[in-house]
């Protein structure tokens, strides 16, 4: 069964099984790096908030040996059991001022998303673009978010250039800021720290010091999501490259992390390069690639390059 058929099975089955008063929708949402998926929900008049599904990843669990009922009773099981303790604030969101202290900025690529980026207030930072989004957590450590498009800009009678710096100055306040060494042992020490976002320059030497002669780091934020914007923060990455005492290589692990490696001899640009295509390719969901190569912080210049 291809795809086309596998979905209109699946709406069929839905709607003969969900409760009154529910309503099954799909629409086509496009996502990071212009990604176009079939967005699922199960719609009613009590919230505003409901789960998203995208039919394109079910129709992997069918291609790997799902039913289709089994996949109809997933849907349905994960619409039923969904705790929303919070709604989207339209009110909110009508007024700046109100709306800002939700704001938080992530970074997409540029070429990945002509079509995206058609619709949203950017900054350029390199092939990379700065994006502005309206972050809700519905439940404790459970974040929806909503992309700001220009006709956000237009209502609130705001610059692009008033919008990106006042949800990066906001950003870290929201989200904080997470790093972790790829050691396990290491990840212990940290977590009994109480699991610290601190930058402070006793935890970055402890760090170092137990890491080794290579140390590699893992930077995102606290709760993991749209974190890889962390490689803005210069005052971050001098203070790390200063403790390994070298240059910085940056690994565009995802949207949500990178990875920090020290420009040492032994360290092959190429080499990585090669590493992240593959990985981008045979590992990495499409919808979660930020770029296909690395970047280069100079302590020297306080700058990141290509």
């Amino acid at each position: 069964m291809d795809y086309t058929l596998f979905k209109d099975a699946v709406l069929d089955r839905l709607k003969e099984k969900v409760a009154e008063g529910k309503e099954v929708n799909v629409k086509t949402i496009l996502k990071n790096n212009d990604l176009e998926l079939d967005a699922l929900t199960i719609d009613d008049e009590v919230t505003d908030l409901v789960p998203t599904l995208y039919l394109n990843y079910l129709y992997d669990e069918y291609v790997n040996g799902s039913t289709i009922d089994e996949i109809v009773d997933e849907i349905i099981f994960v619409s039923d059991n969904y705790s929303m303790h919070k709604s989207i604030d339209y009110e909110a969101l009508e007024n700046y001022e109100t709306a800002k202290q939700h704001l938080a900025c992530k970074l997409i690529n540029r070429e990945k998303n002509q079509k995206l980026l058609k619709t949203l207030p950017f900054k350029p930072f390199l092939d990379l673009a700065i994006v502005v989004y309206y972050l809700l957590e519905v439940e404790e450590g459970d974040f929806s978010t909503v992309m700001i498009n220009y006709e956000c800009l237009k209502k609130w009678k705001i610059s692009e250039e008033k919008l990106i710096e006042e949800a990066m100055e906001n950003t870290k306040e929201l989200l904080g800021e997470y790093i972790s060494p790829l050691s396990s042992v290491l990840w212990d020490i940290y977590n009994q720290r109480e699991g610290s976002c601190s930058l402070e320059d006793e935890m970055m030497e402890l760090m170092v010091k137990e890491e080794g002669q290579m140390p590699m780091f893992v930077v995102s934020n606290k709760p993991r999501v749209n974190g890889a914007v962390n490689m803005l923060n210069l005052r971050f990455m001098k203070k790390l490259a200063e403790a390994v005492n070298a240059d910085l290589y940056i690994i565009p692990s995802t949207v949500h992390e990178i990875i920090l490696v020290p420009a040492k001899p032994d360290v092959s640009r190429e080499e990585l390069d090669q590493i992240i295509h593959s990985i981008n390719k045979e590992e990495i969901k499409p919808q979660d690639v930020l770029s296909d190569h690395s970047y280069f912080y100079s302590r020297e210049l306080n700058k990141i390059t290509l």
